[in-house]
């Protein structure tokens, strides 16, 4: 969800910190409000709230997540996760799910010797200059 209301953001957090936290769904799906008082009666956020309350029920209900005129495809290759992402101007299928850090974690690993999964794994430089 890259959608958020600017409202739940203080006046003197930067614009460059500020975008969609976590649990900020929970505004939209439980009228929960989390981090600040949000207005669904306006747009863009009273269909936000019926597009995603209607995708859950959807899914509950069948499986596959139906909104607005986006297809769901299933995921189907592990290293391209396609999601369905909520922005203001609406909803689409995006992919890559997590592929930055993803792609970040990797080039660690194998640049550096540090095995974040499993850290006793790990070599030091000094290791891995003995290797060569």
């Amino acid at each position: 969800m890259d959608h958020y209301n600017k409202n739940i953001w203080k006046d003197y957090i930067p614009e460059q910190a500020r975008g969609s936290p976590h649990a900020n769904e929970y505004h939209y799906l439980f009228n929960m409000p989390v981090m600040a008082k949000i207005d669904m009666s306006k747009e863009p956020e009273s269909w936000i709230q019926r597009d995603l309350v209607d995708m859950v029920v959807s899914f509950t209900k069948t499986g596959v997540p139906h909104v607005q005129n986006v297809e769901w495809r299933p995921v189907s290759d592990p290293d391209d996760v396609n999601f369905l992402n909520f922005e203001s101007s609406g909803v689409s299928i995006k992919h890559g799910l997590f592929q930055e850090p993803l792609e970040f974690w990797n080039n660690l690993r194998q640049r550096e010797g540090f095995d974040l999964v499993d850290p006793t794994n790990s070599i030091s430089k000094t290791d891995s200059k003995d290797e060569l």
